[in-house]
Parts: C-alpha cells; structure tokens; sequence
C-alpha cells in the first residue's frame, strides 16, 4: 500500500492478509465488512521527495512495477517499486530517507506549468500528463507523453480550448481520454503514418481533384494462355478470400483483463474528487 502526504514524502505500507480480505470484500463499500487486525501504525519505508514539495497525485502501474508522483513544483517523478522496497530491507520502520532517487523526473521547463492530472499507459510504457495552459487557466490543454525506459518526450499535444480535468490512459490499446470542463471526454489516438502502407504516399495541404487516366486501372493479361490462366485464378482465389464469412460475433478476452475485479467494458476511469465538505 503506497501513501504520499503534503510535507513530500512517499510511504511504502505492508498488508496482511485480513486486509485484502476485506478490500476484496463484496460488502467492503457497504461499511459491513469486519475491520482488519493486522495494524497499519509503521510504514516500512519514508522516501523524502526532493525540495518537499506536496504530492497531490500517487499512480501506481498496473504491473506494479513503477511509481509516479505528482507534485506541486510542476514536476512528475517515477520511481522505481524494487527500489523502493529494497530500501524497506535496510532501514527501520517509519524512518526517514533521501536514498532512493526517482528514475526521472518529468516536466516542462519552459512554461513550469502543474500537472492537473497523469497517467500509466497498459503496459507502463508511457506516461502521460495533462496541464491546463498560462497565463488564463482554461484557455486550452497539453497533454505530455514521456517514455519509461528512457525519459524521452515522446509527444505534445495541444487540446481545445477548455479546462483538463483528468485523464485516463487505455489499458490495452493507444487512447487518451480526457475529462474536460464542457463535459464532453475528448479522446486521443495515434497518427496515422501512411507512408508505412505506401511509401510513395505525399500528403497534400488540401483536397485537390484527381482526374483517371481511361486506363490507369484496367486489368490487363498480355501473353501466353498459361500465364493468362495463372493469372484468372489469382484473380479467383483472391475474389473467394474477400467473401469469406467473417465472425463478427465471438468477442475474443482482452489479455490485460486478468482480474476478477476488472470489467472489460470500464476501460477508462476517472479519479473521484472531493471538491468540498460540509459539516452540520
């Protein structure tokens, strides 16, 4: 169980087995499920985040592998879970320590605009963090795509203009959602690279009329019968290939579902927040 609390600090809490019994419990969010006994008084380990500065957002991977952080010094840090834990091996429980360095440390150092909201892609590959523009908030949105493993910028996205609320990385396939203030979620996707399909492609500022050629594309067979008959039946088999029966109906697992806990409908997910409180 991962904590981080407003002096800057990261805490690393160990579990036992009554308490997942009871966060797995179907009546956990009713308020009926029996309160665990194992105590939760120590963290087996304090990371102090560098300069201090108050963590407002904890992401933790869906392997389990990586941690990221998001501060108020308009900065994202991932830090490493074995890291973590190996530092819980070496130090007393509820001791405070700097040893342990975030892998990288994600922002933009020209505008120093906060994070509003981050994200893990699937398979922890990527991160993702969204920042509303200066100087009026709400003038439009960036989304920033980093690269775990090496720490590169990967990409920068330049949203409508409305206000981010959150966003949501999918777990399976290259999409961004993003909560916004005019209600509507506005996804993201990759570009299409066609030159990939076709590498004389050339894309063109507009739209232009292309005017056919009488026989730019008519199927011509020159040539001896053999090479003619060869040729029909390519043509054949091909014509059979296209009207194969194709099952639109069986819905294949996705493999990143692997818990029981997890619907393959809710792929995105939005963090709830507390705007205020009222007492009686």
């Amino acid at each position: 169980l991962y904590a981080v609390t407003k002096c800057g600090s990261l805490l690393g809490f160990r579990i036992g087995a009554d308490v997942l019994k009871m966060l797995r419990s179907p009546v956990a969010l009713e308020g009926d499920a029996p309160h665990p006994t194992s105590p939760l008084d120590q963290p087996a380990f304090c990371i102090k985040i560098h300069g201090g500065a108050a963590a407002w957002q904890l992401v933790v991977s869906r392997n389990g592998r990586l941690i990221l952080i998001n501060s108020a010094d308009c900065a994202l840090r991932l830090f490493g879970a074995e890291e973590c834990w190996e530092l819980a091996k070496s130090t007393t429980e509820g001791q405070r320590s700097d040893d342990v360095k975030p892998r990288y440390v994600f922002q933009d150092l020209i505008s120093k605009v906060a994070f509003t909201s981050c994200a893990f892609s699937g398979d922890a590959e990527y991160v993702v963090g969204g920042c509303n523009s200066n100087p009026n908030m709400g003038d439009r949105y960036d989304l920033y795509i980093w690269n775990t493993g090496t720490g590169a910028l990967i990409d920068q996205l330049n949203g409508p203009q409305v206000e981010l609320h959150d966003v949501s990385f999918h777990p399976s396939r290259p999409f961004i959602a993003v909560a916004t203030s005019d209600g509507i979620v506005d996804t993201w996707g990759p570009r299409m690279d066609w030159t990939n399909f076709a590498p004389s492609f050339q894309a063109l500022p507009m739209n232009i009329e292309y005017v056919e050629k009488e026989d730019e594309f008519d199927v011509v067979i020159d040539g001896d019968d053999a090479e003619e008959e060869r040729k029909k039946k390519e043509i054949k088999a091909k014509l059979m290939e296209e009207g194969k029966v194709v099952d639109v109906t069986t819905v294949d697992p996705v493999p990143v579902f692997d818990s029981d806990s997890e619907e393959e409908e809710d792929v995105f997910r939005f963090d709830t927040r507390i705007v205020c409180t009222v007492k009686p």
